[in-house]
């Protein structure tokens, strides 16, 4: 049986045909991936937007901690501690609180201890061993000499309704020299109490050795009533 010669040119029309079906399923697949990625780009874009309007409208109910004050509240309530002229101003608030009693109380503590600050400053301003804590101070005399401004109202926080005190420190050159007076005293104090510790210490030491002396001189005249 003699073979027939392989005739390439009868299959170029099917191969070609072949392979324009196959670039054409591609484009078609390639095409319907690009399609499906952008809607669910589309898909993702709409979540996020969904997620900040969402988050946009938590943000717009106060939080808990958040604090609203009254538009009359005064102004100098915000100020710190300054001078004015020769005067010494400092502001003290309680805070927002639960009730008017408690920020009556934290109010009183913290002009206290505001002031006590401000006799701290002036001991080491002045270089003195005075002990700060001698150093006398009287809540009633802050409320009656040193408080000059009041306020007190209500405050917002979150949605609870709570209450807040502040008072405007104002201490005067007279009341600087009181506390100058009054370091000095502590300052006086403390060198007599350590000047007498020194005292008695030397009078405890004179009586001993007196009594010593006394002893031995004793001792040694009955030794020698003794010998004779």
């Amino acid at each position: 049986m003699q073979l027939q010669p392989f005739d390439r040119s009868r299959y170029l029309p099917t191969l070609a045909a072949f392979l324009l079906g196959t670039a054409c399923s591609l484009h078609v697949t390639i095409a319907s991936c690009e399609d499906d990625s952008a809607k669910t780009s589309d898909a993702t874009e709409v979540s996020e937007a969904d997620v900040v309007e969402d988050g946009t409208a938590e943000l717009s109910v106060a939080p808990l901690s958040h604090t609203i004050y009254p538009p009359e509240r005064p102004g100098w309530i915000d100020e710190t501690k300054a001078r004015d002229g020769d005067n010494v101003q400092m502001v003290v608030t309680s805070g927002p609180c639960v009730s008017k009693s408690e920020a009556d109380e934290m109010t009183k503590l913290y002009a206290r201890a505001s002031v006590q600050t401000y006799v701290d400053e002036l001991i080491a301003k002045q270089q003195s061993t005075a002990d700060p804590a001698m150093v006398p101070i009287d809540e009633d005399w802050i409320e009656n000499e040193l408080i000059v401004r009041r306020y007190e109202g209500k405050v917002l926080v979150g949605d609870e309704t709570q209450h807040e005190k502040a008072v405007l420190l104002r201490i005067q050159p007279e009341h600087q020299k009181r506390f100058e007076t009054a370091i000095s005293n502590v300052q006086l104090q403390e060198r007599l109490a350590a000047t007498g510790i020194v005292i008695l210490g030397g009078f405890g030491c004179l009586v001993g050795g007196s009594i010593l002396l006394g002893g031995l001189a004793s001792r040694q005249r009955q030794q020698t009533i003794a010998k004779a």
